[in-house]
């Protein structure tokens, strides 16, 4: 497809333009890919109208100029600024972003499925206060559809956390992360007819380039792995925190969830005094462990020696 082919694709104005999807997307030097997925993504909606595109896009990137000229009468909108971690390109595109639905994707995608807008949302319906994560079929070859590569929340979701992925990961397992928490109040959705397949390297669909190689190049440094192993009591409260928005409590109790939810309780003082409705996040993370030490800290009126090193 050319660049004026995009131009061709028929906006829908019978619709009503309501319960709109912000399409979340960081994207860098790839305006061919860019535009492959906006035309996909359009072509196959039942409401293109009812369709906003949140793209961020490096401060030195000078690739994108005058592609909204491409898309006459589509809501794309470009953030762009410094290099960021994934997650926090994610998680900055919500200041764009004005739709009912956040809808988190690569521009390495193609859509497949016709209607695959209405679906999610029904879906998304679905979970009470539509505080739930659903997910789409990513085509991959080498790995199950368990995690939400490709997904979808509500805004309501945004309203418990105060993002979408958490700041705690670059890039690699903030997927695993939102759906280990859905999955712990068994609000998690994996819709296997809704294919939109990631033209992804790694799975043999595409080519290495720059962006690909320079992620790969940072986890010489960063393990992944190790951190979102080491966090599992962060996912625990997120999962608790959720659970008591839903009000409706699907988590079987164990010594490390209770230690969480009183970690929960005794500190949303400090948060209704400094008005965060929110979730409290430390980057480093705060395990049960730590918590249990500042508690006997309190407890035996130790006093430590603040260091900063």
């Amino acid at each position: 497809m050319t660049a004026g082919e995009g131009s061709k694709i028929k906006i829908i104005t019978e619709l009503k333009e309501t319960e709109v999807i912000s399409v979340i997307c960081p994207s860098r030097r790839r305006p061919d890919q860019l535009r492959l997925m906006i035309s996909s993504c359009l072509e196959t909606a039942n409401n293109p109208r009812a369709i906003q595109f949140c793209i961020y896009i490096d401060r030195d990137d000078s690739s994108y100029e005058g592609f909204g000229r491409i898309f006459p009468g589509v809501d794309i909108r470009f953030l762009q600024g410094p290099r960021l971690w994934l997650s926090g390109m994610y998680n900055s595109l919500l200041t764009q972003a004005t739709g009912d639905y956040i809808l988190w994707l690569g521009d390495d995608v193609e859509f497949q499925t016709k209607n695959w807008d209405v679906i999610m949302k029904t879906e998304i319906q679905k979970f009470p206060k539509n505080l739930g994560v659903v997910h789409v079929n990513d085509k991959a070859t080498s790995y199950k559809q368990i995690y939400a590569t490709i997904g979808m929340v509500h805004k309501n979701w945004i309203d418990v956390f105060g993002y979408v992925f958490t700041p705690h990961l670059r890039d690699n397992g903030i997927d695993f992360w939102i759906t280990s928490v859905a999955n712990q109040v068994k609000k998690r959705t994996y819709l296997s007819e809704v294919e939109v397949e990631h033209m992804q390297y790694r799975q043999g669909k595409s080519a290495p380039d720059s962006t690909y190689l320079d992620r790969l190049n940072n986890h010489k440094l960063y393990n992944p792995q190790d951190v979102y192993r080491r966090l599992r009591d962060e996912r625990r409260r997120d999962s608790l925190l959720l659970s008591e928005h839903i009000g409706d409590n699907q988590i079987l109790f164990s010594f490390r969830y209770t230690i969480s939810w009183i970690y929960l309780c005794l500190s949303k003082p400090t948060l209704n005094a400094a008005n965060i409705n929110t979730r409290r996040v430390y980057v480093g993370g705060f395990s049960n462990l730590d918590f249990l030490l500042v508690i006997f800290k309190k407890i035996t009126k130790s006093k430590f020696r603040e260091r900063w090193d």
